[in-house]
């Protein structure tokens, strides 16, 4: 029997009404992959430090107590390995070239879509339609 660990992905943003429908949404791939959630950098940081294999981080740029990129230095120092999708609703060439420089996997602007965000997840962990 393949008893092959299912990635865990984070997914970090102060908005709970939309971190409730994108963990709603992303529900049915729940045998591709686990989901938890963070309303902040510092809660995220607190999963990071408490499970030991998260696998994919995607993070909301505007955020309370610890923002975007407070929570993408902390990774890159801390845990180097794990890729970073970055989301906002305010998105700007300026933004967009900082998440290019910082090795980021990907840069999405909100609103988002479930599918959208699904194939992105597929793509960042090279999760196939055979695994």
């Amino acid at each position: 029997m393949d008893c092959k660990r299912i990635p865990e992905v984070l997914i970090v943003d102060d908005e709970e009404p939309l971190l409730l429908t994108i963990a709603d949404g992303l529900n049915f791939y729940n045998q591709r992959f686990h989901l938890l959630t963070a309303t902040n950098g510092m809660e995220a940081v607190k999963l990071l430090k408490t499970i030991p294999l998260i696998d994919l981080v995607i993070t909301d740029l505007s955020m309370p107590k610890m923002d975007g990129f407070e929570l993408l230095a902390y990774i890159r120092r801390n845990y180097p390995h794990i890729p970073v999708i970055l989301m906002t609703a305010y998105g700007t060439p300026k933004i967009e070239e900082v998440v290019n420089t910082l090795g980021i996997f990907k840069y999405l602007e909100k609103p988002l879509d479930i599918n959208t965000i699904a194939d992105i997840i597929f793509d960042a962990l090279a999760i196939t339609a055979d695994n």
